[in-house]
């Protein structure tokens, strides 16, 4: 047990194994086999048996999944590498886009520095299709900012048909309640505690933060 600048738990299992006394001896894999190889001799073995048999009475390793990755090393067409029911039976599936503005989506990014102007966020708002961003300073966090912010994207771009944001207040509310039903818009609201739901805006929001720090430079208040 030589072993150079051990630390950390290797050096706690070096100052255990001290106190034992024992021989490493190495066991060679083509006499004893390991996990892997009864793998491969189970599936060996499952070719030349009966395939007619009922689910019920195949053993785990006799999996149609597991026996078609052991034999190609691929996956079966159309099935998740961590479940046995395939990708389009599944409920958490992308939604479709099929044209420009069918689908936007917005959220706001605060705890920035205090500009001159008095701005601390700022409005992120992503056409889904074509992946554009529209930025807006924002002041507070509120509902009548939130929905000044969105009523002046609206006026620039055009309403969109669905509108997908999260459970915060300052979408949640009376106001933007009203002016999406002005605007004809639909509104799409995330799973609590799931922003990949929103994942787009929440990418966007980590590649502003990291462009603004690397441009503001000494100044973080301008």
């Amino acid at each position: 047990m030589k072993i150079k600048d051990a630390n950390g738990r290797l050096a706690r299992w070096v100052i255990c194994l001290q106190t034992c006394e024992f021989q490493i001896v190495h066991r060679a894999g083509m006499v004893n086999e390991d996990a892997l190889r009864r793998a491969f001799a189970v599936v060996e073995e499952f070719d030349h048996e009966d395939q007619d048999r009922s689910i019920k009475e195949l053993d785990p390793w006799e999996d149609e999944y597991l026996l078609h990755y052991l034999r190609t090393a691929e996956y079966i067409p159309g099935s998740s590498k961590h479940q046995k029911v395939p990708i389009w039976e599944h409920r958490a599936i992308s939604l479709p886009i099929g044209e420009i503005m069918n689908r936007v989506q917005i959220d706001l990014v605060f705890g920035l520095p205090l500009t001159k102007e008095r701005y601390k966020g700022i409005a992120v708002v992503i056409e889904s299709l074509k992946k554009y961003i529209y930025l807006a300073p924002l002041k507070s966090k509120t509902a009548k900012e939130s929905a000044r912010c969105f009523f002046k994207f609206v006026s620039i771009f055009g309403a969109a048909k669905q509108l997908l944001l999260d459970q915060g207040k300052e979408f949640l509310n009376e106001m933007m309640d009203h002016l999406l039903k002005l605007t004809g818009t639909e509104r799409l609201t995330t799973s609590p505690y799931h922003p990949r739901t929103n994942g787009a805006t929440e990418l966007a929001n980590q590649t502003i933060i990291y462009c603004l720090r690397k441009h503001g430079g000494v100044n973080t208040n301008d």
